[in-house]
C-alpha cells in the first residue's frame, strides 16, 4: 500500500461519506444559485383604466416590456361623455426614493398617443401618471409598474 492511497477516503470510510456529502451540498448550493440568477424575461405590459374623476377609459399598452431606461408606450384614450380628451402629460413617480420622471415626447397619431423617452432609471416600482384634458376638464390616471 502507497502512501498517498492511505489518505484517501475509501467506500465506507467515515471520512469518504463526509467529502461525498459536501460535494452534494455545494451542487445544489450551486444550482440554487444558477436558478435564482436567471429570471424570466418580464411580461409586456397593457392595461385599461378609468381616470379619477371618471371622465375617460384609458388603454396603455407599453411597447416592449418594462426595462430600465427609456420606455415606450401607446395610449388610448375613450371619453365617456365629453367629446375629446388629450393626454397632456406622462409622469413616473418612484415614491419610495422620491425620484421623478417624464416623458419627452407625446405625438397624437390617428389611433391615439404614442409616448416615448419615459427614462425609469432606477429598478423598483413606479408610479404611472397620464395627465388628461377631457373638454377643458384636467384629469388624470396612474398605475404601478415594476422595472426589473
Amino acid at each position: 500500500m502507497s502512501a498517498g492511497s492511505a489518505c484517501r477516503p475509501r467506500a465506507g470510510d467515515c471520512r469518504y461519506q463526509t467529502h461525498v456529502a459536501r460535494f452534494s451540498l455545494m451542487c445544489s448550493c450551486f444550482a440554487a444559485l444558477l436558478t435564482a440568477c436567471s429570471s424570466p424575461e418580464p411580461a409586456s405590459l397593457s392595461v385599461s383604466l378609468l381616470s379619477e374623476a371618471g371622465l375617460v377609459e384609458a388603454d396603455v399598452d407599453v411597447v416592449s416590456p418594462v426595462v430600465r431606461g427609456d420606455n415606450e408606450l401607446f395610449v388610448t384614450l375613450e371619453p365617456r361623455e365629453a367629446a375629446a380628451a388629450e393626454l397632456v402629460s406622462v409622469d413616473a413617480a418612484m415614491v419610495a426614493h422620491g425620484h421623478r420622471a417624464h416623458a419627452t415626447t407625446i405625438e397624437r397619431g390617428a389611433a391615439g398617443f404614442h409616448v416615448s423617452g419615459l427614462d425609469l432609471f432606477m429598478t423598483g416600482r413606479w408610479l404611472l401618471e397620464l395627465g388628461l384634458n377631457v373638454d377643458g376638464q384636467s384629469d388624470r390616471a396612474t398605475f404601478p409598474v415594476d422595472v426589473p
